[in-house]
């Protein structure tokens, strides 16, 4: 019998998944929290510092999504 062929154990899948599920902590005043990479994206600006210490935005909110990133 293969994993495939084996019927599922809901019991110990969740055991399995629960052992091994992040666990999130936050100090107070913490100002980072997770959020889906499309949003955070959609209202970035990408900055980029120059050797003498000026900075120039690369991209502004609206211009930057995951594949143009990559």
């Amino acid at each position: 019998m293969t994993a495939i062929d084996r019927p599922a154990n809901p019991t110990g899948d969740l055991a399995l998944l629960r052992r091994h599920e992040p666990i999130v902590r936050y100090t107070q005043g913490e100002a980072f929290f997770p959020m889906e990479v499309t949003t955070y994206l959609a209202h970035a600006t990408l900055w980029e510092r120059e050797p003498n210490g000026q900075v120039r935005a690369l991209a502004q909110p609206g211009d930057l999504n995951a594949v143009r990133l990559g």
